[in-house]
């Protein structure tokens, strides 16, 4: 029971994490900047967990910061690139 119980938590806190992955991403690339900003002001605490988020890629290999760039939302797209540096 408890490895169900375990194997249960694991898989939704992996599609938890999918779906936040794939927001930053979305707000990126439809230029959101709020949105962006609020997205990682989750991370501040813990610059590893922060720098895997804003590296992610979707299934075709695109950050947010591709997404951004592609769309011309330079401001986001500094902002990515800020967070990647620390």
């Amino acid at each position: 029971m408890k490895k169900h119980l375990l194997l249960i938590l694991v898989t939704l806190t992996s599609v938890n994490m999918l779906f936040a992955d794939q927001a930053l991403n979305n707000a990126a690339r439809d230029g959101k900047l709020d949105e962006v900003g609020r997205l990682l002001e989750q991370y501040k605490n813990d610059e590893g967990a922060l720098k895997e988020y804003v590296n992610w890629q979707d299934r075709w290999g695109n950050t947010a910061l591709i997404g951004a760039a592609r769309k011309d939302h330079k401001e986001i797209a500094e902002l990515l690139i800020a967070a990647r540096r620390i």
